[in-house]
């Protein structure tokens, strides 16, 4: 039995549409019409598959299976048409079809067509070990050696960009945990400069505090001073007062003690020529009285020293 695989360019993404007739061409036409038989279906199929209409093409490729359910050939080209639509059920038929079959040829094209589509949903190591599979069967199969080059580029691509994401994202974690650390740092700094502020605060509540107690105390000491300097003075003046008083009562009871001096002239005054006894007496009142004065002045002069001695302010 011969197969035919159609490549379809570079990346031969699409070779999967490779499709086999199924071996009942021995069948008479008017039974093959009767059954609405296998091969008839297929060719349908292969029409679809043509014009991409993938769902008739399918329907048209399960019909064929069930109708030859024991033919490889009719799983393979189930398999191969239902990919576009379900890639996962027509891989599995593919594989069914590769373990029923003897051909090396069609085995080999059941492994290319699963690898090609696995290729194209990125699964690549599943991929590359369909197309090693497909190259065990036929060694000169040069479509799948080239989609398998291809494979082992794109999964060596695809690895070195998720180490590349790893390790962006540990450099992430690294600077993100870098920014926590300084973000403590910070807070810690903020709390350890608002707690240094709080102290330096309250000190300077506390010898605000102290200067007004020291400044209150300084101007009761001053009050205090003052109130006693005018005690002192009040004290010296009423002092002053009964000395002044004391004298004055000392000089009126010497003129008491002494009536002939206010009398007029003293007895032994005699009148004179250029004075008279009068006019002597006068004149020798007039000194007394100056001496007494100047006793009296005197007397609080010393008592004025006295009390002014005994301040310590």
């Amino acid at each position: 039995m011969s197969h035919r695989h159609f490549a379809t360019g570079a990346m031969l993404l699409l070779s999967w549409l490779t499709i086999a007739p199924p071996s009942h061409a021995d069948w008479p036409q008017w039974m093959d019409r009767w059954l609405f038989n296998a091969e008839e279906r297929t060719q349908r199929g292969q029409q679809s598959l043509a014009s991409k209409d993938f769902s008739q093409a399918a329907a048209s490729m399960d019909t064929a299976m069930r109708l030859a359910p024991e033919d490889a050939t009719a799983k393979f080209n189930a398999g191969t048409a239902r990919l576009p639509l379900a890639p996962e059920e027509g891989r599995k038929l593919l594989e069914a079809a590769g373990s029923a079959s003897q051909d090396r040829e069609l085995k080999s094209l059941a492994h290319y067509n699963a690898g090609s589509s696995l290729l194209e949903a990125g699964e690549f190591q599943p991929a590359i070990d369909a197309f090693k599979k497909a190259l065990r069967q036929d060694p000169d199969f040069e479509d799948a050696k080239f989609n398998l080059e291809l494979a082992q580029k794109r999964l060596k691509e695809q690895q070195e960009q998720q180490q590349q994401n790893q390790d962006e994202q540990s450099q992430d974690e690294q600077n993100q945990d870098e920014q926590n650390q300084d973000q403590e740092q910070n807070q810690d700094q903020e709390q350890n400069q608002d707690e240094q502020n709080q102290d330096q605060e309250q000190n300077q509540d506390q010898e605000n505090q102290d200067q007004e107690q020291n400044q209150d105390e300084q101007n009761q000491d001053e009050q205090s001073r003052d109130q006693q300097g005018q005690d002192e003075q009040d004290q010296d003046q009423e002092q002053q007062q009964q000395q002044e008083q004391q004298q004055q009562q000392q000089d009126e009871q010497q003129g008491q003690e002494n009536p002939e001096s206010q009398k007029g002239p003293l007895p032994e005054f005699k009148d004179l020529p250029d004075m008279t006894a009068e006019e002597a007496a006068a004149i020798l009142e007039a000194i007394e009285n100056m001496e007494r004065e100047q006793r009296r002045q005197e007397a609080l002069e010393a008592a004025k020293a006295g009390i002014r001695g005994k301040k310590d302010w």
